[in-house]
């Protein structure tokens, strides 16, 4: 279940949309990963919103910065 902010950040223009969610607080709706992630570190982080309510995961954010996905297509995720 997402919060409203979280919606409100993934209305956004392209653009606004990952400085918004950037800006957001983690909690256990929602929660960021850097495009680095282990496979079994996303599964894990999966499996928890299914275990729960559900649940808003994004990746491609760390720290303060939108890292992208992009040049990251061969992440070894297959």
């Amino acid at each position: 279940m997402p919060t409203i902010h979280v919606t409100h950040a993934l209305t956004r223009p392209p653009p606004e949309v990952g400085d918004r969610l950037l800006h957001l607080t983690e909690d256990q709706w929602f929660d960021r990963k850097s495009v680095r992630i282990s496979a079994q570190k996303l599964v894990d982080a999966e499996i928890s919103f299914a275990n729960a309510e559900g649940g808003t995961l994004v990746v491609g954010l760390s720290g303060a910065a939108v890292e992208g996905t992009d040049g990251h297509a061969n992440t070894g995720m297959r």
